[in-house]
């Protein structure tokens, strides 16, 4: 297979494409490393998201006897009824209830 290869290139030509070979593993190499590095990046801006959303839970919620927090079950009515992101435990203010009770 060599010898049908060099008859068909010259000499400078199959230089050329071993020196691109060569480049072209270098080319994945670095690829690789790139989308390693890509990836812890991510993972890290995702830790540091997850972090500030757990910050902001400790700051606008109260806290629950396991310690857990006590955040609203339904978005359209946050007053209502809570419930604890750790043990389950709900607590409902009757007053803020959207269902009204017949007059």
């Amino acid at each position: 297979m060599l010898k049908f290869i060099k008859k068909l290139f010259n000499k400078k030509e199959i230089a050329r494409i071993k020196e691109l070979e060569v480049e072209n593993e270098k080319l994945k190499k670095e690829l690789e490393k790139l989308s390693e590095y890509a990836a812890e990046m991510e993972y890290c801006i995702e830790m540091n998201e997850r972090e500030e959303e757990q910050q902001e839970l400790e700051a606008t919620t109260e806290k629950c006897s396991c310690g857990g927090h006590l955040i609203p079950m339904y978005e359209d009515h946050p007053n209502w009824i809570t419930i604890c992101t750790s043990c389950d435990k709900r607590s409902a203010n009757t007053d803020m209830s959207p269902i009204k009770e017949p007059a």
